[in-house]
């Protein structure tokens, strides 16, 4: 998931903001040809009858900042093996009713259809990761929501989903699971029903994000002035064992964080699941108990989307249970009682075969209240023992793997 960080030079045309310039990148003649054939594509959410659909670029259409498109190559891009994008930093306006910041924002229409919800591919038009809490929704250029508001008020969902490679990353704009439209990167929305007939915008504020779930970009990737010069590019120990487009994606996904909790009695944990050889990984499920939740379903319970493509690995709650909001969800936040309560927790990977290592984070205080079921071998993990310092491993013998997570109460 891909979106232009700044305004392109020369033409802003696909073949030459992506293809063959004087960054390099990728041949333009390779354009959805041949053995190193990419491709972009972006999203009509208006299409009727499907939910939207996708729509591939011809090498003239124009990149703009604020559209959210897929990338998919079949080449690593040349000159070091980073996609480059090069042109002036995006314009934000001033004077904009809601905008958050004092330097301005981009305004972006979502499409709306009548009587159904539509996700909406959009994309970052900074060079920076945005908190996606200082996000305004405006509708009929007089009403302001925060997102949260904006969800209770039928308009647009809480939550932006990031495809990270191998799982959705879902984030909104509460603790524990705030987060942020990150770098170079595209993002949905889910618009709902009840914006249909009005004009709605997300206003994207000219604000920085640099916080322990957010790297600091480097001079080595992002560079100040006139002229950006805008490379995806953060490597690890075991990179090279990664597709290139994995390795350059890593770094803008926040590092995941075990925060701190904001009210007495509340407290969550987040598990994580890695890959070690391939370097897949799922950092984004959260569970836990707050003041405001409820035991069901309600606004805290962020739905994980499907993966879009294999390879995915991910961990994720599911709730058959739930009727109209039944299905498969990234955070699970239950009342802050204090009393005993389970989660179901689903690993989904394909393909399978290979070991993975489950990992928690949270207060030692809740983790020592904690146990861990593997429901195929029946072994229960104390998180706090030593002998789990490094985590669960896993070996995947089939597409779903059953666990509970038990907090054994005050």
């Amino acid at each position: 998931m891909l979106a232009a960080p700044c305004v392109p030079d020369g033409t802003a045309q696909v073949s030459t903001a992506f293809g063959s310039d004087a960054t390099g990148n990728l041949s333009a003649n390779d354009y959805n040809l041949g053995s190193k054939a990419w491709v972009l594509y972006t999203r009509d959410a208006g299409a009727a009858g499907s939910g939207g659909t996708y729509v591939m670029s011809a090498t003239t259409d124009s990149v703009t900042p604020g559209t959210g498109y897929w990338f998919k190559s079949k080449a690593t891009p040349v000159g070091g093996g980073n996609l480059t994008v090069s042109g002036t930093a995006t314009p934000p306006v001033t004077g904009l009713t809601g905008c958050t910041s004092s330097i301005g924002c981009v305004a972006l229409p979502v499409t709306t259809v009548a009587g159904q919800n539509r996700y909406n591919l959009l994309g970052n038009p900074f060079p920076y990761n945005v908190p996606w809490a200082y996000v305004r929704e405006l509708v009929d250029n007089t009403t302001v929501y925060t997102p949260t508001q904006a969800q209770a008020a039928g308009i647009i969902a809480n939550t932006i989903w990031i495809w990270s490679g191998t799982s959705y990353d879902t984030y909104s704009d509460t603790v524990p699971t705030q987060g942020s439209l990150q770098y170079f990167t595209a993002f949905w929305v889910n618009v709902l029903p009840g914006a249909n007939n009005h004009t709605v915008k997300l206003l994207i504020p000219a604000l920085a994000s640099f916080t322990q779930m957010d790297p600091q970009p480097t001079d080595s990737v992002f560079k100040t002035g006139s002229v950006l010069a805008l490379g995806l590019g953060r490597g690890h120990s075991n990179s090279s064992a990664m597709p290139w487009y994995s390795r350059l994606l890593d770094w803008v996904i926040p590092t995941a964080a075990a925060d701190t909790t904001t009210q007495q009695g509340e407290w969550y944990v987040r598990l994580n699941v890695d890959n070690p050889k391939t370097g897949w990984k799922d950092h984004n499920t959260v569970l836990g108990q707050l003041v405001a939740a409820k035991d069901g379903y309600d606004a805290s319970d962020l739905v994980e989307m499907t993966p879009f493509a294999s390879p995915y690995l991910t961990l994720v709650f599911p709730h058959p249970e739930w009727g109209g909001k039944a299905g498969n969800y990234a955070s699970d936040l239950r009342s802050a009682s204090g009393l005993p309560t389970v989660w179901n927790v689903d690993l989904q990977a394909d393909p399978v075969g290979s070991q993975v290592v489950l990992t928690w984070q949270g207060d030692p205080a809740i983790l020592a209240r904690s146990q861990l079921t593997d429901l195929l071998t029946g072994k229960v993990i104390n998180p706090t023992d030593p002998q789990w310092a490094k985590g669960y491993p896993v070996t995947l013998s089939t597409s779903v793997r059953h666990f509970t997570w038990s907090y054994l109460g005050r």
